[in-house]
């Protein structure tokens, strides 16, 4: 499947291109090896938006020759691009950056080291360095990965400069420079909004649901916030998905999302809310209805299973019909 579904609508101009993640999930007991496979778009015209009168219609289709590698070993190949600062801190709260990182590889990605060195307002004099403890990863094969540092600080109100420098090992991956603000404690609101659930009302059995929801950042200072699911079924607990983290500027919007893969028919309710900065938003739910699908519904074994049923339905009806026998000894 895809990140869209099986289907979805393209931007209206049909020059504009735009991303579309292939997800492959392979059998757990798939032998390693590399296969080969084809993926088919097609590619149809809506029939609501055509010109009134035109009742033809032109579907084009197109197919994109996919070749992947299935392996056990762990293969760990990454790119640092970019260093984004937040321009705004305060006081006793740590100063945050994010790293957009590229993960090529099959597990968990992120930097072994990460290096600041404070200057003064003027870019002079350097007044204190530190280097980060604690900061995530990003998942096997997110190529538009994030991760947020926290850097303690120690430096009082005003302007200043950093110097970040980003290692594997001993091998600098990224460096920058850039200026920031600390302000006094309290100066800066941390608020966010979750925008409801979206996603299909229903789904097949073994069929990929892509879960999302769009995060507002209505406070002071630049945000990561990632979206938080449970999966209910019979008021039963089902799984637990946690979307990886994005940063959210003030007063932008960006889309979180996880991916379900139902593996019973049923309705399921889908509890979410986001986590940002220590923090978290209010609940909000939906729900799923998931079903069989009709090629499943009229598989050999279902259909043996339906003519079976079928038969003795009939006997019973016939044993049911059947009209009692008189018993005429001793009437002649």
């Amino acid at each position: 499947t895809t990140d869209q579904g099986l289907e979805f609508t393209g931007p209206e101009d049909a020059n504009k291109q735009f991303p579309v993640e292939i997800i492959v999930r392979p059998p757990v007991d798939a032998p390693n090896g590399t296969y080969a496979g084809n993926i088919r778009i097609i590619n149809t015209v809506d029939p609501d938006t055509t010109a009134e009168g035109n009742s033809a219609s032109v579907s084009l289709a197109v197919s994109i020759k996919a070749e992947l590698t299935l392996t056990d070993e762990q293969v760990l190949d990454y790119d640092v691009h970019t260093i984004r600062l937040s321009p705004e801190t305060e006081e006793d709260a740590p100063l945050d950056f994010v790293l957009h990182v590229e993960n090529k590889g099959n597990v968990r990605a992120a930097p072994t080291r990460i290096e600041v060195d404070f200057y003064d307002k003027f870019n002079e004099t350097k007044i204190g360095s530190e280097d980060a403890q604690d900061f995530g990863s990003v998942a096997a094969f997110d190529h538009d990965g994030e991760i947020l540092v926290e850097m303690p600080h120690g430096l009082s109100i005003g302007q200043y400069w950093a110097h970040i420098l980003v290692f594997r090992d001993d091998t600098l991956l990224k460096e920058t420079d850039a200026t920031f603000e600390v302000f006094p404690t309290g100066t800066l609101e941390k608020k966010g909004e979750l925008k409801g659930l979206e996603h299909e009302a229903r789904i097949d059995i073994g069929k990929v649901l892509k879960i999302t929801s769009e995060f507002e950042n209505t406070g002071e200072r630049d945000l990561i916030a990632k979206l938080m699911v449970e999966i209910y079924r019979n008021d039963q607990l089902v799984e637990v998905l946690e979307s990886s983290g994005r940063s959210v500027r003030i007063g932008q919007i960006e889309e979180l999302s996880v991916f379900f893969t139902p593996q019973e028919s049923g309705t399921y309710t889908i509890k979410g809310k986001a986590e940002f900065s220590g923090q978290e938003t209010d609940t909000v739910s939906s729900k799923v209805t998931v079903g069989m699908a009709a090629m499943e519904i009229f598989s050999p074994k279902n259909i043996a299973i339906g003519v079976a049923i079928l038969i003795a339905l009939i006997i019973i009806l016939k044993l049911i019909s059947r009209p009692a026998r008189k018993d005429i000894d001793g009437l002649n």
